[in-house]
């Protein structure tokens, strides 16, 4: 049966549910899963996702959260149609004045 715990003890809980050796740094849910089994406070599962989403060590693991563009790139292009692009569109419906 879960107890309530008193605030000064919540770091404690989440270093040992999350970050420990048995923790595994796993994600919201399986260290939520593990902290509700034992513990219960106010506002719980928010201090789980902050724990998690602040942890340097899955960060470092887990990388950037945006993909980064790639740069436009320029071509030497000598002769007129040397470098053709097409963008292809699927069909469009028409529309009330009868453009597509």
């Amino acid at each position: 049966m879960a107890t309530t715990l008193p605030k000064s003890r919540i770091p404690e809980v989440l270093r040992e549910t999350h970050d420990s050796a048995s923790g595994g740094h796993f994600g919201v849910m399986k260290t939520l899963s593990k902290t509700r089994e034992r513990f219960y406070w106010d506002r719980l599962r928010a201090d789980v996702e902050k724990w998690c989403r602040e942890c340097h060590a899955c960060g470092v693991r887990k990388g950037p959260k945006t993909r980064t563009k790639g740069s436009l790139q320029r071509y030497n292009v000598e002769a007129p149609f040397e470098r053709t692009a097409l963008d292809i569109l699927g069909t469009f419906p028409v529309t009330t004045k009868g453009n597509r």
